[in-house]
C-alpha cells in the first residue's frame, strides 16, 4: 500500500510538472505564420461557417488534411485569443504524457511507466511542440494509436481495432506523414499474422465479423472526408499538384 502511494504521488508530480512546462506563459509560444494560417481557418469556420478542406501546403506543392484546423476551433468557441488554442495543445501534451504512463505500465511495468512519462513531460523539444498551434503531429492520439494496437496484437482485443483506424484516420488527416503509422499497422499484420484472426474471428457470424472493422473504417473515413471533399470538388487537382510538385524539383 505504501509503495502504491509513493507510485501514485510520483505521477503527480510528473503531470503537475508536464502541466507547468506545457501550459505556462502560452504569450511567449511560436506564433507565425503557419501557426496564424490554422488560426484564420478555424475562425473562418466559426465566424463563417467555410469548413476547411485543407491545412498547410507541405513542400511538395500537396496541402495537407485540414484536422489540425478543426482542433483549434475547439478552444477557439469560447475566446478568439491564439492564447487558448496554445493552452488546448499544452494541455493535449499533459494528456499525452499521462498516456505515456498507461501504456508503459501496461506491457512493461509501474517503474518503466513513471520513467517514461518523466521523459516526455520534461524532454524539451516534446514541450516545444506540444504547446505549437500548428505541428506535425498531437501526442495524445500517436499514443492512442499504439495503445490500441498494442491491445490488438498482444492482449488480442478485437474491438481496439476500431480505435487504431480512427488513431490512424486522426494522424493523417493532422498531417500527410500520418500515412507513416499505415505502414506501421501493416508491417505488424505481417509479422503478427495472427492478428488477422483477432480481427475477424472464424468463429463469429458474417456481420459480427466484420463489426469492428466497419466501426474503424467508418470512423477513418469522417475524419478524411474533408480532404477528400478537396480534390472531389475540384478545389485542387492531383494531376496539377503532380505537375507543379516535378517543376519544383527540378528547380532545385
Amino acid at each position: 500500500m505504501r509503495k502504491r502511494r509513493i507510485h501514485t504521488a510520483l505521477l503527480i508530480v510528473i503531470l503537475a510538472v508536464a502541466a507547468f512546462l506545457r501550459l505556462g506563459w502560452p504569450g511567449i509560444t511560436e506564433f507565425k505564420y503557419d501557426e496564424a494560417t490554422m488560426v484564420r481557418l478555424a475562425l473562418g469556420l466559426l465566424d463563417k461557417g467555410i469548413w476547411p478542406t485543407h491545412g498547410l501546403t507541405s513542400s511538395l506543392i500537396l496541402p495537407h488534411p485540414p484536422l489540425t484546423a478543426y482542433l483549434v476551433a475547439i478552444p477557439l468557441l469560447f475566446g478568439r485569443s491564439p492564447a487558448l488554442a496554445v493552452l488546448f495543445f499544452g494541455a493535449l501534451g499533459v494528456l499525452a504524457v499521462w498516456l505515456t504512463y498507461v501504456l508503459s505500465k501496461k506491457y512493461f511495468d509501474e517503474r518503466v511507466g513513471l520513467l517514461a512519462a518523466a521523459l516526455v513531460a520534461t524532454a524539451p523539444w516534446a514541450i516545444f511542440y506540444s504547446r505549437k498551434i500548428w505541428s506535425q503531429n498531437v501526442p495524445a492520439i500517436t499514443v492512442v494509436f499504439f495503445l490500441a494496437l498494442c491491445g490488438l496484437v498482444v492482449a488480442r482485443r478485437r474491438e481496439l481495432v476500431a480505435w487504431v483506424l480512427i488513431a490512424l484516420g486522426a494522424l493523417m488527416g493532422l498531417h500527410l506523414g500520418g500515412a507513416a503509422f499505415a505502414i506501421i499497422l501493416l508491417l505488424v499484420l505481417v509479422l503478427y499474422p495472427r492478428t488477422w484472426k483477432t480481427m475477424f474471428p472464424p468463429d463469429e457470424p458474417f456481420v459480427r465479423r466484420f463489426q469492428w472493422v466497419a466501426v474503424g473504417l467508418a470512423g477513418f473515413l469522417v475524419l478524411m472526408a474533408p480532404y477528400v471533399v478537396e480534390f472531389t470538388s475540384g478545389s485542387t487537382s492531383l494531376s496539377d499538384v503532380l505537375d507543379r510538385a516535378g517543376e519544383s524539383v527540378e528547380q532545385e
